[in-house]
């Protein structure tokens, strides 16, 4: 075993019998935001662990999920027509006429779009009309997208530090010291363990992490579960942003997120074949020759399995077992050679109408994957990512003959 391996087994070894962690993992994101928040409440001077410029602050008022905004967004199936979407803050604070929202990022990427929201949506609160809105981004995953002086990130490792620095403010309260080292004891695990997931230079293979997240020491199936999601999201967090640094393509679409109907954790990436935009989409139903087009096509990866992943624009609004015969039988004869390089029958299902997809089938589109023969247990972290590079390279390719 490597040193690498070694480090990762010990690390997850001490995290699963962390007290703040075991707490920590049914409440995802905003038990950390929570925690800050308490914090505060116990003493003001906590709030500097946002950043050297809150240091001498001797009091806050510190909001937890409050509704800081709505952003009117485009429907793009149907023109003329939009929905409402409410902006909510983990945290939220006012200092020096600035009204600081704290975004937590833990087991999903950062989303450029929804912190320009943050700052671009209509207020909800009118004392807030006055104030200039500056985003606060906490994630283990350095954005890839240009932050600029209304958004600032900070690492967990920052905050880590910061909290060691300010151990003293508990020194004569030995109840909330020890909480708070348990805390501090909980970050510098995750901190080590998402710089042994960095994915560079690594030995490791994937099926060796996922052999560990398995066999895990925690007794309830909820702690498993959400440790398993913990994990393979930092995980994926990385593999995505490794690809995006890498590839330099612009407008992928990534999600990294947990699927409540499966049950497991999943990363997409993948390639804009069309624009998913209202504009794209009216466009292809007025003029489009087919019934059904593809829009995205790209890789999920769900636990063991490599998935070849599509999303499919309708023509006209339809949901039966004929569309969708004739729905997967289009994106088959399209895709042959993407699917036919890794395809294994066996590992697809059998049922009659679907043509080897599993398919989310919906009135406006589907969202459809097949199952590969990619062995991805046996691959170390770059060789992932080389294969994750080569599929994107061919669909990049396609993309440019449209």
């Amino acid at each position: 075993m490597t040193k690498i391996q070694n480090e990762i087994i010990e690390i997850i070894d001490k995290l699963s019998k962390n007290a703040m962690f075991r707490l920590s993992l049914c409440s995802k994101e905003l038990f950390h935001s929570n925690f800050w928040a308490w914090l505060i409440e116990q003493n003001p001077k906590f709030i500097s662990i946002f950043g050297k410029e809150f240091l001498n602050i001797e009091n806050i008022d510190v909001k937890r999920e409050e509704k800081i905004c709505t952003v009117k967004h485009e429907d793009i199936f149907t023109e003329n027509k939009f929905y409402k979407k409410t902006c909510i803050a983990d945290m939220s604070f006012i200092f020096d006429n600035n009204l600081y929202i704290i975004e937590n990022k833990l087991k999903s990427l950062p989303n450029k779009e929804q912190l320009d929201d943050y700052l671009m949506g209509d207020i909800i609160n009118d004392k807030y009309t006055i104030l200039q809105r500056k985003v606060i981004l906490t994630s283990f995953t350095k954005p890839v997208f240009k932050t600029d002086n209304n958004i600032k990130f900070i690492s967990y490792k920052e905050i880590c530090l910061n909290l060691k620095s300010l151990k003293y403010l508990f020194d004569n309260d030995n109840g909330n010291k020890i909480i708070l080292e348990n805390y501090i004891e909980y970050l510098e695990l995750m901190n080590k363990l998402n710089e042994s997931l960095s994915l560079k230079n690594s030995s490791l293979t994937y099926g060796e992490l996922l052999d560990k997240i398995n066999n895990t020491n925690l007794q309830e199936k909820v702690e498993k579960l959400h440790f398993d999601t913990f994990i393979k999201n930092l995980m994926y967090c990385h593999l995505v942003t490794d690809i995006l640094e890498n590839t330099k393509y612009e407008n992928l679409f990534t999600c990294v997120t947990y699927s409540s109907r499966e049950k497991h954790a999943y990363m997409d990436i993948m390639i804009p074949i069309h624009d998913r935009t209202l504009k794209e989409i009216s466009e292809y139903r007025r003029k489009g020759k087919k019934d059904f087009e593809t829009f995205y096509a790209g890789i999920q990866i769900a636990d063991e399995e490599y998935r070849k992943y599509f999303n499919v624009i309708k023509k006209i609004k339809q949901k039966n077992n004929e569309t969708k015969n004739a729905l997967t039988k289009n994106l088959y004869e399209d895709f042959s050679t993407y699917i036919n390089e890794t395809n294994d029958d066996s590992l697809n299902c059998n049922r009659v109408n679907n043509n080897g997809f599993y398919c989310y089938d919906y009135e406006e589109d589907a969202w459809l994957y097949r199952k590969t023969n990619v062995d991805i247990k046996s691959l170390t972290f770059e060789k992932l990512k080389e294969r994750i590079i080569k599929d994107l390279n061919y669909l990049k390719n396609k993309s440019d003959k449209y």
